[in-house]
């Protein structure tokens, strides 16, 4: 074309552009001697004059370029603008969205603000990216990333930036603080599970012995699950006492105990097990073990009231003990008895 001094009707086909073009073409700017154009698809082409990287080809070209050529970017353009010698494009925002009835959906893919990309001529900074060398290939402009942009304007050596209030999705939902610069929240724990603040994690994940209802940020235990986080277990009857049994609280789980004149057996500890066997020497050894704090040196101490009381009711015990099934018979067991009974007196020998 040669040069002209009026203005001339540059013709396009709105359906389907022939060549590289595909869609409509929905904007167009120039500088000193390059031309964006933008599709409705956030498709960018550039032709003209490539001296600086205005082109954002990669390259410098000072023969220019009589055709478009694409400019790639990762994501759609939704604005572009030229100036002398360099050129500004804003990127479409990514902002995903909940389904309409609010259902847990795993909504933890981050947003992606719009942000300004700049290319060509930085000799005086004007493509904000910092320093003042030249950018042949798109460049974005970092301390904006974070910024929801809606317009970019370039001068001939200078550019300017808008950004836009961008509300954030269901307002965090009461559980986060908006950052409306870029429509993220800032979720509160532990409504962190998705990004929008509306379901929450369960104290501990329900440690993997209930269900946790992201809503409520609550367990529903399973079982003999209980505490807020389901990590303890009931057992049957907590065992029934602690002489019958102890309680795992990991499982629920009872496992049975005793002494030597009896042993427990069942889900809560509470039934004798018949198939124990007495042993009247085992039995005679604890309770010695057990009166021996009392003597020294085989004399009896002076003890005081409650210590006397305790010592009486360790030598009456095992006449109780041994009073119901499976007691033995023989002088051996008598004198046990009696030798358990005479702790009262004076002095008692201690092997």
């Amino acid at each position: 074309l040669e040069d002209s001094s009026v203005p001339i009707s540059v013709t396009f086909d709105w359906k389907v552009q022939a060549g590289p073009f595909t869609g409509k073409i929905v904007n167009v700017t120039a500088g000193d001697h390059h031309t964006l154009a933008l599709t409705d698809n956030g498709r960018v082409f550039s032709w003209g004059a490539g001296t600086d990287g205005q082109l954002g080809q990669g390259v410098r070209r000072d023969d220019g370029c009589s055709h478009a050529v694409e400019v790639t970017f990762a994501r759609p353009v939704k604005y572009i603008t030229a100036g002398a010698r360099h050129s500004l494009v804003v990127i479409e925002p990514y902002y995903p969205q909940r389904f309409a009835d609010l259902t847990v959906f795993n909504f933890t893919t981050p947003s992606i603000p719009s942000h300004v990309v700049g290319f060509g001529d930085n000799s005086h900074g004007q493509l904000g990216i910092g320093g003042y060398k030249d950018s042949l290939l798109p460049t974005t402009v970092s301390n904006l990333s974070d910024t929801n942009m809606e317009r970019v304007w370039a001068g001939r050596r200078s550019s300017y930036f808008l950004s836009k209030v961008t509300p954030c999705p269901g307002a965090c939902f009461g559980h986060g603080r908006c950052n409306f610069d870029n429509g993220v929240c800032d979720c509160q724990y532990p409504w962190t599970f998705e990004l929008d603040c509306l379901t929450a994690y369960c104290p501990n994940d329900c440690s993997g012995n209930g269900e946790c209802n992201r809503y409520t940020s609550r367990c529903t235990c399973a079982g003999v699950f209980y505490m807020e986080d389901c990590s303890l277990a009931a057992c049957p009857s907590n065992c029934t006492s602690e002489i019958n049994g102890i309680c795992d609280s990991s499982s629920g789980d009872c496992f049975c105990i005793g002494n030597v004149s009896v042993s427990y057996i069942g889900k809560d500890c509470f039934s004798p097990d018949p198939l124990h066997v007495f042993s009247p020497l085992d039995y005679y050894i604890l309770e010695m073990q057990r009166i021996a704090p009392f003597f020294h040196k085989g004399n009896i101490r002076n003890l005081t009231i409650e210590q006397n009381e305790e010592l009486r009711q360790t030598a009456i015990s095992p006449a109780a003990l041994l009073m119901p099934t499976k007691v033995p018979t023989g002088a051996f067991l008598m004198s046990v008895i009696c030798l358990l009974l005479s702790v009262q007196a004076s002095s008692i020998a201690l092997l």
